[in-house]
């Protein structure tokens, strides 16, 4: 038995917060109507979107119009949990709100994403992953010690709210079935930033209320130390040849001199305490420099992690990860899809001893209608065809 089998998602989303949040619980086996606005010309799904939308029903329907409302409210009426994450007000606004839900189904769990918490003086403003990652604090932290702050590479903010948010959806699912009641469930880009900054907000009290530095790439809290650098490597990719390696400790420090035959950096007075190497930083990462640049960074890897035990890791791009033999099978899985070819995609990290999570290709725009309209719902074909003349679904 799936882990989430027989728990049924209405997910009305866009972007990336809610369909990733969705797509967590389908990988997990919860039965997922993805509802899309009918449109007038077809819709290509793009590689992005079926990464996000994968292995659930994806339906059509105008929520905006009578016959469109009384299709969402059965398809509620048969699930668990209703999940929205459109612009501040819009499902209010269409008859949609918590209240109006809880009337006709008391037991459901709404579930709001937003980039802003309502009840905040910036409720009613629309955000994106970078305002999430700015107001939550991450922004400040990122980029170097003398330049303006940088934005991360990722959309870290809605991925990271998307595991947060699945995560309490379970916990309220759990309770559901113990206690019969439903709840509202709010989350937000900036308060899921916020939460995942921890070590910065340890290091603002302990500094006595100073803000944390920027670093780039060194290393970043209470006290410094070297080498923790990105280090450039052989390689034909002009982006993709380097390695990351961490020394925090005197002892791997001492292991990286042996590992790259330089045990008399040990003996120089400029390296030897973890202070010093990071005041002398420059002259450290130029002699370190002098071994990486000899080899490859999958090389670099094996000899300083595989044969000395030296965190370090070399810099994989999407490209080196899809082609990690190791990945590919696990965390990566092979998805054919007739629009883009075969693709490799990102699934949850986890594994389950009682559960294989397969992923499976998001359909076309409206794929999921027959199934669950006319299976689902009992309407007719004839019914469903009428609906769609009427763009309703």
């Amino acid at each position: 038995m799936k882990p989430l089998e027989g728990v049924t998602i209405i997910c009305a989303s866009i972007a990336e917060a809610g369909p990733a949040t969705s797509q967590i619980l389908a990988f997990l086996g919860a039965e997922v109507y993805h509802v899309e606005r009918p449109l007038d010309r077809p819709t290509v799904r793009y590689t992005g979107s079926i990464l996000r939308n994968s292995n659930k029903k994806a339906l059509t329907l105008d929520c905006k119009v009578p016959e469109g409302k009384e299709l969402m409210w059965k398809l509620i009426e048969r699930a668990d949990v209703f999940l929205e994450n459109f612009a501040p007000g819009a499902w209010e606004r269409m008859g949609f709100s918590y209240e109006e839900v809880k009337k006709r189904v008391p037991e459901i769990i709404y579930v709001s994403i937003k980039g802003f918490r309502k009840d905040s003086r910036w409720g009613g403003s629309i955000a994106y992953d970078p305002v999430g990652a700015a107001y939550g604090g991450l922004t400040s932290l990122c980029g170097y010690e003398d330049m303006d702050p940088m934005m991360c590479g990722i959309n870290i903010s809605d991925s990271g709210l998307a595991i947060q948010t699945a995560m309490t959806i379970m916990m309220a699912v759990l309770q559901k079935k113990l206690t019969g009641k439903g709840q509202y469930i709010e989350s937000s880009l900036g308060d899921c930033v916020t939460a995942i900054c921890r070590a910065a907000f340890a290091e603002y009290y302990e500094r006595g209320g100073v803000n944390p530095r920027r670093a780039g790439n060194s290393y970043k809290f209470l006290s410094p130390t070297a080498p923790y650098n990105i280090y450039p490597t052989q390689g034909s990719d002009p982006q993709g040849n380097h390695i990351m390696i961490a020394c925090e400790t005197d002892e791997d420090f001492k292991r990286l001199c042996e590992a790259i035959g330089r045990r008399d950096l040990l003996n120089d007075a400029r390296f030897s305490t973890p202070e010093l190497r990071y005041i002398n930083h420059r002259d450290l990462d130029a002699e370190i420099t002098k071994w990486t640049y000899r080899h490859d960074k999958f090389e670099a890897m094996d000899i300083l992690a595989g044969q000395y035990g030296i965190p370090a890791g070399a810099v994989l791009s999407p490209g080196d990860v899809c082609e990690d033999d190791f990945l590919v099978g696990t965390i990566l899985q092979d998805v054919p899809d007739s629009r883009v070819g075969c693709f490799r995609m990102p699934i949850i990290p986890i594994d389950m001893s009682s559960h294989k999570i397969i992923a499976v290709s998001c359909g076309e725009h409206g794929d999921g209608n027959e199934e669950v309209y006319c299976g689902v719902l009992g309407m007719t074909k004839d019914e469903l065809t009428a609906l769609q003349a009427k763009k309703v679904i």
